[in-house]
């Protein structure tokens, strides 16, 4: 890695850590002024070092990291990390769950059947057992006939 795409790399953390920076003071409705002032910094000197024109030393950006409670400057990105993980988790108990319906719904499709098979069986008994009543009342009329 040559010196030239460290500097990029660098360059790109600082905007990270700025925009970090600069994100959270708002957040909490802190001004420059105040934050400035609390830390023993120049409020024009703050102000160069949030708009990334002089750099942090690793002292004052670690007091302005402390007093804003930022534990982790890359927290925005590992919400954003920890969101796509539980929209794909989401997804998947969905699959599973849609899955264990599938099932359901077959297996109930499936019984169904069976209840329409037993049910036109009983039918089909029932037609029989009328034929064979209808037989025995023709067989006994036949017999009365007869005598």
């Amino acid at each position: 890695m040559s010196i030239d795409n460290i500097d990029d790399y660098i360059g790109g953390l600082d905007k990270i850590i700025l925009s970090r920076i600069r994100e959270v003071r708002e957040e909490n409705k802190i001004t420059r002024k105040i934050l400035a002032e609390d830390l023993g910094i120049a409020p024009s000197t703050y102000a160069d070092l949030e708009n990334g024109k002089i750099n942090f030393d690793i002292k004052r950006l670690l007091a302005v990291l402390k007093y804003l409670g930022i534990d982790d400057i890359f927290k925005k990105e590992d919400k954003q990390k920890e969101t796509q993980i539980q929209t794909i988790n989401n997804f998947e108990d969905f699959v599973e769950k849609f899955q264990e319906q599938s099932k359901d719904v077959k297996g109930m499709k499936e019984d169904i059947k069976m209840i329409k098979d037993m049910m036109m069986a009983k039918k089909d008994n029932e037609s029989k057992d009328i034929t064979v009543q209808i037989a025995k009342k023709d067989n006994e009329n036949n017999q009365d006939e007869d005598k």
